[in-house]
């Protein structure tokens, strides 16, 4: 696909997930990368949460995805320099989803745009530390309650005998 070029003189290059603006290159992450692409093919018409999900995730993957959107969102929001007030890219509609300006489009490319893959070394990363951590914990809760039940435990004996004498202050 094509350099994508911008009204205010910025340039996209889906392939690379690099966003331009003379000599300042900022690179966005793969799903931002993936979300302006998105926005870009469905210019001037609103994306909806499901959609991005859907083209942002591969099924089974279990994440926020309502925070996953709108930090893709910001990030193409940063690279833009723009606020989400000011939309003038990126225009969002409550509880529907985003769209892309039209007019902020100087060109737009014929090609279909490639779906940029989701980093999932990241992911998986995350997933394997997560176990471990996990694992670690649940030693440490075996090993508390083991030293725990070790004890000589008289505490019956004692609830027993206040009880007892309670008892005789009363009656």
């Amino acid at each position: 696909m094509p350099l994508i070029r911008f009204t205010d003189g910025r340039s996209f290059d889906p392939a690379t997930g690099e966003v331009r603006a003379g000599a300042a290159v900022t690179r966005l992450e793969p799903q931002p990368a993936a979300l302006l692409t998105l926005l870009v093919d469905r210019a001037g018409t609103v994306v909806s949460h499901g959609e991005i999900v859907r083209h942002l995730w591969p099924t089974g993957t279990h994440v926020d995805f309502k925070a996953g959107v709108h930090y893709a969102v910001r990030q193409v929001r940063m690279a833009f320099d723009e606020r989400a007030a000011e939309g003038r890219v990126i225009e969002t509609l409550p509880r529907r989803g985003y769209r892309l300006h039209a007019a902020a489009l100087a060109t737009l490319a014929c090609d279909p745009a490639p779906v940029v893959p989701p980093a999932t070394t990241r992911t998986s990363a995350r997933g394997w530390q997560r176990r471990v951590t996990l694992a670690l914990v649940a030693a440490v809760v075996v090993a508390a309650v083991a030293v725990i039940e070790r004890r000589p435990n008289d505490h019956h004996d004692r609830m027993v005998a206040l009880l007892s004498a309670v008892h005789d202050l009363v009656y």
